[in-house]
């Protein structure tokens, strides 16, 4: 491990206010709640965008856990519109908000579309942006494309660079995303002990920082990775933790990926 991603591992975990905390632990609608009562308040332009963007993200996040709001798209239009009067960073912030969702509705098939087609937007913003963290997650979007696309060695350029940036300004979260799939780089050039490095570093990162709510997800790219390395032991015991994280958590979407993939075990 390079020093500058243990110095990032090292660093304490970020201060979540009490929204974010909620939608960290998966529990969409008291983040809601809290964000509504935030918004009653008086408040100016840029009170209002964070709490847009916050509410978007909760929205993304929970739209891949499976229970997707049904203003979601509206969320968007209004964060799009509160950004028009507001300095470039937060025009680009909200552009790259609005292409995330993009890319999670079509994800879940609710939009049709390719996904190549939102890599240029996704580097494009990704120049503009000046915060490091919202930086390095532009730039991971901009290389998920192509691994979603089925282009995983394209993939690695970006991710490379998403990581320099996330590690650098010590972006946790950002860098749970990046290390997971640079884990899938790994895979495909046959590397599976980086394979494996990679997927527990980006677990730990989102249990240190009770990022709860995907770690059914990191559990379940474990268990494919140790799986695939002979520990069967392991990849049962992941899936098992899994299931249960995903069952307490009240999230439908990590459950039942879960007992997809103790299912395709058992056959």
């Amino acid at each position: 491990m390079n020093t500058v991603l243990a110095a990032a591992l090292a660093a304490a975990a970020p201060l979540l206010n009490p929204a974010e905390q909620a939608m960290y632990s998966g529990n969409f609608k008291q983040a809601y709640a809290l964000i509504d009562k935030s918004m009653q308040a008086k408040s100016g332009a840029q009170q209002r965008f964070d709490l847009l963007m916050l509410r978007v993200r909760t929205q993304q996040n929970a739209r891949l856990s499976g229970v997707a709001a049904a203003d979601e798209p509206a969320t968007v239009k209004a964060l799009l519109a509160e950004a028009k009067g507001l300095p470039a960073e937060q025009q680009a912030q909200a552009r790259h908000a609005e292409l995330v969702s993009t890319y999670f509705r079509r994800l879940t098939g609710a939009d049709k579309g390719d996904f190549m087609s939102l890599q240029p937007a996704f580097a494009s913003v990704a120049q503009q942006l000046k915060d490091p963290c919202r930086k390095a997650d532009a730039l991971f979007f901009s290389g998920l494309m192509y691994q979603v696309s089925d282009k995983v060695p394209a993939s690695e350029p970006d991710l490379n660079k998403a990581f320099e940036a996330a590690t650098a300004a010590g972006c946790q979260l950002e860098l749970s995303y990046v290390v997971r799939h640079l884990g899938e780089v790994a895979e495909a050039k046959g590397d599976m002990a980086g394979a494996a490095r990679y997927a527990q570093q980006s677990l730990d990162i989102r249990r240190k920082i009770g990022f709860d709510v995907f770690v059914p997800y990191s559990l379940l790219q474990t268990a494919a990775v140790a799986q695939k390395r002979g520990d069967a032991a392991r990849a049962a015991a992941d899936r098992n933790e899994a299931l249960n994280m995903a069952q307490r958590l009240h999230l439908p979407a990590q459950e039942q990926a879960a007992r997809n993939a103790i299912a395709a075990a058992a056959k």
